[in-house]
């Protein structure tokens, strides 16, 4: 079904891959769609669409479910690296939304229970969240993300990297 022409590409603009591959009539999707998101959305900002929308319709942010045992404040030394690692110039930091997703899986799904030590990898979760982390050819760029941080430190680093994701 639709053209072959468009493949899922994330840098595809959104409005073209609705109208060309799902066939959606132009006039249906002009008044389906905001004009800034015809214009500037692409696939890959699709995931992030879908969870703004989700968290506006249900009132609350991810990060009112995450486990007490997940808040856990940073140190000095970890917010430095996060921050290093999220700057902008670096590999990460082109590359943060493909982190903030799976991570916002985490929070708000594995993580809404304290069902795992607090003390476990959150870098080996976020790989759990999302295979494609673990792979070095598909995102070398994730072996700057600190490996010293547990999940005590979950919620602060997610919001510390969304952060960091606004700033660049």
């Amino acid at each position: 079904v639709g053209s072959s022409a468009l493949r899922l590409n994330p840098t595809t603009p959104l409005g073209d891959f609705m109208k060309s591959v799902l066939l959606l009539p132009e006039e249906k999707w002009a008044a389906l769609c905001p004009t800034v998101v015809d214009q500037f959305a692409q696939l890959g900002h699709l995931r992030d669409l879908l969870l703004s929308v989700e968290a506006h319709l249900r009132g609350t942010p991810p990060s009112h479910a995450v486990a007490d045992c997940y808040r856990g404040k940073l140190d000095r030394q970890q917010r430095a690296a996060v921050e290093a690692c999220a700057s902008a110039g670096s590999p990460m930091a082109a590359n943060i939304s493909k982190v903030l997703g799976p991570f916002r899986d985490l929070i708000s799904g594995p993580l809404a229970e304290p069902s795992f030590d607090a003390q476990e990898s959150l870098k080996m979760f976020l790989t759990y969240q999302d295979a494609d982390l673990a792979d070095d050819d598909e995102s070398p760029w994730f072996s700057e993300f600190p490996d010293d941080l547990t999940l005590e430190h979950a919620l602060e680093t997610y919001l510390l990297l969304s952060t960091c994701k606004s700033a660049n």
